[in-house]
């Protein structure tokens, strides 16, 4: 049957429909996918052929140029057929516009090698550059999870230093000076510093912890001793907890003298800042065991409490 179309040149059978200034053609009881052929014309019915551009299916065409009109539906039509000559020189001209480039010269005058691929150096111009067996087998993943578990373990000399804190936390960059914005943290986890006053640890969170030993308390009568501690770090926001106890013996008690509370947690003198200090208190147990003057320096305290 396509022989005797061919000798008829052209094909009509079913119907059309198209719109005056577009371009698709939608068919009705049409077998164009297996008849017509780009380059091939439509429109020969009303005196007005247009070159196919695509043979969508058996019921769509598009036109390479708007159609004219007019617009008709469901109405009779003619796809004229390009003699093959013509379409043969339409395509060699295609070809040779491709080959126009250098390109396909240039791949032409690559000597193949082993475990190479070939890479476009600059407008017609090609080279080889090395592809391993490694390569290959990360090249052929199909996303990233895949490409990663292809890669395997990085090695811990293999992550640059430079990374920002926000990217990666590793030796060298967990422990610095902590600091937060809107209440987020930045830079390191953790800091740690030590002066006369004692030994502090600031978190990233807002936490602080600060302690002192040995520290020596003076008895302000014979059942009450105190120490004025200014923290290492200071304090801030709410009162921070600070305890105390005795080095030796039971660690709580020694001596009769008992490992008590803070007298004055949390300071309000504006010269000293905000959290910058505190009184600790030991007292006597039972009362009455200290002498006026007298010192107790067997004992550490600690204190915990925000720095934001």
């Amino acid at each position: 049957m396509a022989g005797n179309l061919y000798e008829q040149g052209y094909y009509e059978t079913g119907t059309a429909s198209i719109t005056q200034g577009q371009t698709v053609v939608t068919g009705q009881g049409t077998a164009w996918s297996q008849i017509v052929r780009p380059a091939d014309d439509f429109g020969k019915h009303v005196g007005r052929p247009i070159p196919i551009a695509s043979v969508d299916s058996d019921t769509q065409i598009t036109l390479a140029f708007p159609w004219p009109g007019p617009t008709q539906v469901a109405a009779p039509y003619r796809v004229t057929f390009t003699p093959y000559h013509v379409v043969y020189r339409q395509m060699l001209q295609q070809i040779m516009q491709l080959l126009s480039s250098g390109n396909v010269s240039a791949l032409a005058g690559l000597d193949g090698e082993a475990n190479k691929l070939p890479f476009l150096t600059g407008p017609g111009t090609m080279g080889l550059t090395g592809l391993t067996a490694f390569m290959r087998t990360l090249l052929d993943d199909a996303d990233g999870p895949s490409a990663y578990q292809t890669l395997g373990t990085v090695p811990a000399e293999q992550v640059p230093a430079d990374l920002p804190s926000d990217k990666a936390y590793r030796r060298g960059n967990v422990l610095g000076v902590v600091s937060q914005q809107g209440g987020e943290p930045l830079g390191p986890l953790m800091q740690a510093g030590e002066n006369p006053n004692g030994i502090f640890f600031r978190f990233a969170n807002g936490f602080q912890l600060c302690w002192l030993a040995p520290v020596t308390f003076t008895a302000v009568n014979t059942s009450a001793a105190t120490y004025l501690w200014t923290f290492p770090a200071p304090f801030v926001g709410t009162k921070p907890v600070v305890r105390g106890c005795l080095r030796g013996g039971g660690g709580s008690e020694y001596d009769g003298i008992s490992a008590t509370t803070v007298s004055a947690p949390y300071s309000s003198a504006a010269s000293a800042g905000i959290g910058s200090y505190c009184t600790i208190g030991y007292f006597s147990n039972p009362a009455g065991q200290f002498t006026v003057g007298g010192t107790i320096s067997s004992a550490m305290v600690w204190a915990f409490g925000s720095w934001v």
